[in-house]
């Protein structure tokens, strides 16, 4: 009869697999909840360094997973990528450090609300294009130095008296604060503007701590690829003279973190570098074009090289005193004096042009001579990248003609390389499309950095949200499975009730009516046999046996039968068992069992163990006790059902060897393998009492 349980284990398959679903389920969830910590750490990162863009790069695995979810994320992708293809196009700011003058220094204030203003005389009126304010770097502390000083709040002026009596605004940042632009020039377009005097007023300055200062790198004032304030007189409210690094002159100098107009096409030069290793840092060097013919000039640039083998070296050869000079004549018999640096010690330039303007000059040669050579290891020498000469808004230098004293044509040295317009790194930009273009940049990049915020957090939001359709999915995907799988095992569990029942009906029609009528054949066969007959007892034998087989049917049929899964039927099945066992015993036995029980319903397993073991606790009273009296006790508390046999015969020393020992260890194995237990009580001389107790889930109650 254990094997009529066995059906079940289809229904617990059922449970199985619903199991192994919602591990899926839930594996999926946690999926969901490590893309929106991945989102979410994702923007910590970009926050906590804002100059890394992802905008540059292909998208990562959880932003193709949102914006495949998300149009407003395909949108700002395919925004991203045409900015970072503009930007692709443009030079990178110079990251290399430039002069080692950094620029215009307020005083030192205590408030930032406290106004402070510089001019630059242009000499004459001048008519103009933009206007260029480029930040000082200068790492002070933690501070690391890009935008130092930039003012928060400011105005630029023109005007055409020296006490801007009537000036013209020409732009205004008084209103709010100006975000610091870092190392971005701010360019300001006054196309059609006219004057000589160019005022930069701040009104709110930059503060740190409680030090309050306006800083500027340079002033550009710029006319197609001309600085029309280079070199020119500055004014100023107040400054902090502090040299070499600050000055109010420093302000029009041309040195600043800018560094060089540079394109991206690499140089296929160093430049020029004078031939001899000069021991003497006094010697004269120098180096001379011919435009081909007199030309009406604009101004002269030398640019400092820094050669391949020597690239972390800025300003490589740059003479400490040198002069420029014009002439119409190779010889230069009688030069014209552009500039003479030749009383102290020239700073060196770093990566940045020194521009000599000569605006009224008609010459045809340009010539630069060092009086005092730049130190190379253990020698001297003289090295220039390129020498540019504008006239008429050209490099008119540009391929001419070149001589010198002395050439080192050597590798990527020559005195061509003077004139092949590149510098020692890259080729040299036109200044004015080279500023525009860094002015591009700088917009490109405070948009690719907006676009990348807002599409971090619109991929944070996205993902959230898909997190939280998955959990409402997965809901819906396990309430769905566990109504499958309830559904199945119900289907199941009816399934088996048919079987059962149908087990039960063939056993009771089929084998129940043959074995009741071999009985009474026996009987008949018995009644009509002598007793002397020697067939007699065989008879009486295959009588009794099939009495026994037909009560021994009725319990396998009780068993199978899901009609009796009750606890009211366990009892009512006992009682009359208990009073049908001890019938024809000299036994009086007394049941105790309630008269209203809860419908509770049992499991074939559990109604089927307790059953054998009270009916092998019986049969022990009937072989073994010699007793008078029997007492069956059934009683529900808590759930846990407890059955007790009681008799009055003679008992059995615990420790001695039991009547019926393989008796009493098959009901405790009965009641282990339904999870409860059997207890024996005895005494010799005083009875004995069995105890069966397991415990009934509220889960098998009635349908």
């Amino acid at each position: 009869m254990d094997a009529l349980a066995r059906p079940l284990k289809t229904a617990q398959s059922a449970r199985v697999i619903s199991r192994r679903f919602q591990r899926i389920v839930w594996a999926w969830i946690a999926s969901a909840a490590l893309m929106n910590l991945q989102a979410a750490a994702d923007t910590n990162v970009q926050s906590a360094s804002p100059g890394l863009t992802r905008s540059h790069a292909a998208l990562s695995p959880l932003d193709r997973l949102a914006a495949a979810f998300s149009p407003r994320l395909r949108g700002l992708a395919t925004e991203r990528d045409g900015l970072a293809e503009q930007l692709a196009t443009i030079p990178p700011l110079n990251t290399v450090p430039t002069s080692e003058a950094f620029g215009l220094h307020s005083a030192i204030f205590r408030s930032a609300a406290t106004t402070s203003w510089a001019q630059v005389d242009l000499g004459a009126e001048r008519s103009m294009e933009t206007i260029v304010l480029v930040p000082a770097r200068v790492a002070v502390g933690e501070y690391p130095g890009q935008g130092y000083g930039f003012p928060k709040r400011f105005r630029v002026e023109l005007a055409n008296d020296v006490a801007f009596t009537l000036p013209r605004v020409v732009a205004d940042f008084t209103r709010e604060d100006f975000p610091n632009p870092g190392d971005q020039p701010l360019v300001i377009a006054v196309a059609g503007e006219h004057a000589r005097y160019v005022r930069v007023t701040a009104t709110k300055l930059w503060q740190r701590g409680d030090m309050a200062v306006m800083a500027l790198g340079e002033l550009m004032v710029m006319s197609g690829d001309r600085n029309l304030a280079v070199g020119r007189p500055v004014r100023v409210s107040d400054s902090r003279e502090s040299l070499p690094q600050w000055s109010s002159a420093h302000l029009v100098d041309g040195q600043s973190v800018l560094g060089l107009p540079l394109e991206a096409a690499p140089s296929p030069s160093n430049g020029y570098h004078s031939r001899e290793q000069e021991t003497r840092q006094n010697a004269v060097k120098w180096v001379q074009v011919d435009l081909g013919q007199s030309l009406r000039l604009d101004e002269v640039r030398l640019i400092p090289s820094r050669p391949r083998d020597w690239a972390l070296v800025s300003g490589f050869g740059f003479p400490l005193r040198f002069r420029v000079e014009a002439s119409d004549e190779p010889t230069f018999p009688s030069p014209i004096l552009l500039r003479a640096e030749d009383t102290n010690d020239f700073r060196n330039p770093g990566e940045n042009a020194v521009t000599v303007p000569c605006e009224g000059v008609t010459a045809r040669f340009i010539r630069v001579t060092a009086t005092k050579l730049w130190l190379r290891m253990d020698y001297h020498a003289f090295a220039l990248a390129e020498l540019q000469v504008f006239a008429g808004g050209t490099n008119a230098a540009l391929g001419t003609r070149v001589e010198a004293l002395d050439s080192a044509e050597l590798g990527y040295w020559s005195k061509r390389a003077l004139v092949d317009g590149f510098s020692s790194q890259q080729r040299l930009a036109p200044l004015g499309a080279w500023l525009r273009g860094v002015s591009r940049r700088g917009e490109l990049e405070t948009r690719l950095k907006q676009l990348d915020g807002e599409f971090a957090r619109q991929t944070q939001d996205t993902l959230a949200s898909l997190g939280r359709w998955s959990i409402v999915a997965m809901v819906v995907v396990i309430t769905g499975i566990a109504l499958l799988a309830y559904r199945y095992r119900l289907v199941r569990l009816l399934e088996l009730e048919r079987l059962r029942t149908s087990i039960a009906t063939d056993l009771h029609d089929e084998l129940g009516t043959r074995l009741t009528r071999i009985g009474l054949l026996s009987e008949m066969v018995e009644r009509q046999t002598e007793e002397a007959h020697p067939a007699k007892s065989q008879v009486t034998q295959i009588s009794a046996m099939t009495h026994e087989m037909v009560r021994t049917m009725d319990e396998i049929v009780w068993a199978v039968n899901p009609r009796n899964d009750t606890l009211e039927d366990l009892a009512n099945y006992i009682f009359h068992f208990t009073q049908e066992f001890f019938r024809h015993a000299s036994v009086r036995c007394r049941l105790d069992i309630p008269a209203d029980l809860p419908p509770l319903r049992l499991t074939t397993e559990i109604r089927h163990n307790l059953f054998l073991a009270v009916k092998e606790a019986l049969n022990n009273v009937v072989k073994h006790a010699q007793a008078m009296n029997v007492r069956v006790t059934l009683k529900l508390d808590a759930a846990v059902l407890s059955i007790v046999v009681q008799d009055d015969g003679r008992g059995f020393a615990p420790d001695s060897q039991r009547p019926g020992g393989n008796g009493l260890r098959n009901m405790q194995q009965r009641l282990e393998s339904i999870g409860g237990r059997a207890e024996v009580e005895t005494e010799a001389g005083k009875g004995t009492t069995v105890r069966f107790q397991t415990k009934l889930h509220a889960g098998k109650r009635g349908r």
